[in-house]
Parts: structure tokens; sequence; C-alpha cells
């Protein structure tokens, strides 16, 4: 039996025609993903939500704006999923697609012993 569970970001089809779940660390995974690319104040009832990533999108593309974002994303993760320890992460800036590449290593509160990966992509929209 699932711990956790939260509907598919990819929004597929199960067998029964509902949409997919992801389940414990996957739907864990989801949350982290929330965090990072909602826009803080997008959420009417909770504007608090998120990190202030989005509005470091239109800073120029270098890699100190990079490590900005990835701090301002630790920093939510750390406020809003109680969950998760973040274990490290590191930012490739993309200039080709201009885009940031971050990957969070994270590991479940007592229940992880090796960290989970999780790649996050943040460009502008």
């Amino acid at each position: 039996m699932a711990y956790w569970r939260d509907i598919d970001l990819e929004l597929t089809k199960a067998q029964d025609g509902d949409i997919s779940v992801d389940e414990d660390i996957e739907a864990i995974k989801n949350s982290i993903a929330n965090i990072a690319a909602t826009m803080q104040g997008s959420r009417v009832m909770l504007p608090s939500f998120a990190s202030n990533a989005n509005n470091l999108l239109f800073e120029p593309l270098t890699d100190e704006t990079g490590n900005k974002l990835a701090s301002a994303i630790w920093d939510a993760i750390e406020v809003w999923d109680n969950r998760v320890i973040v274990d490290g992460m590191t930012v490739f800036t993309n200039y080709d697609f201009l885009q940031y590449n971050i990957t969070i290593s994270l590991s479940i509160r007592n229940i992880t012993k090796t960290p989970e990966k999780l790649t996050v992509i943040l460009k502008q929209q």
C-alpha cells in the first residue's frame, strides 16, 4: 500500500481510463517539481507557495543566476516539503536551449538510505 499518492504529472491515462497515479517516492518527486516550477504568487489561496525561481529566469543566462535559482529552490523545498532532506544540487546552464537543468539529490526522511535524484528544467516561457 502506498504511503503517498499524487496524480501523474504527465497526465497519462491508466487502464481504467482515469489519470495515472504516482506513489511514494515518485509522488514526492512530483511535489518537489511543483515547488520548483510554480511561480510564487500564482496560487490565490496560498500566494507564498513555491520559490521565487521564476523571477530569476528573466535575469541573464549565467552560471551565477543558475546558482541563485538552485538556492531559491533549496530554500523553498525546506519550507514546503518536510518529507525530504536536500543533500545537494547541481546546476547546468544550457546555453543552447536557454534553460537551466537543476539536478536535486534528496533523501526521504526516515525512509531512504541512498539519495534520490530529480532533474528540473527551468526556462523562460
